[in-house]
């Protein structure tokens, strides 16, 4: 998947792609808060290190919280998890794509 050499940013891709997988969508804050020093504000380096997984086709972007993007693993994502023992298969869950978008509409009625 993600393994190389194992450098600060691989562990941090590593390690937010997991996140993505188990909660299915999250914003660059969270996943600092997850794969960074405690007392470090990670976003922008979390913000860096999700664009090879973007550029694998293992995440993407497809929506906002506020001024936050909200990162989501893709299908190939899920899968790649899944392939590699990282987290067990989940065939029936929805993309986090689905997710954020049923939250925009959510918010909309909300409003």
């Amino acid at each position: 998947m993600l393994h190389g050499a194992a450098t600060p940013a691989a562990k941090v891709r590593t390690d937010a792609l997991r996140m993505l997988g188990c909660v299915r969508i999250a914003t660059v804050r969270q996943m600092a808060q997850v794969s960074t020093a405690e007392d470090a504000d990670g976003r922008s380096y979390v913000h860096r290190a999700m664009k090879k997984p973007a550029e694998l086709g293992l995440a993407e972007t497809n929506g906002k919280d506020g001024r936050h993007s909200i990162w989501n693993p893709t299908p190939a994502g899920q899968k790649a998890l899944a392939d590699g023992n990282e987290l067990p298969s989940r065939p029936k869950a929805g993309t986090g794509a689905k997710a954020v978008k049923a939250r925009g509409s959510v918010r909309a009625a909300l409003r």
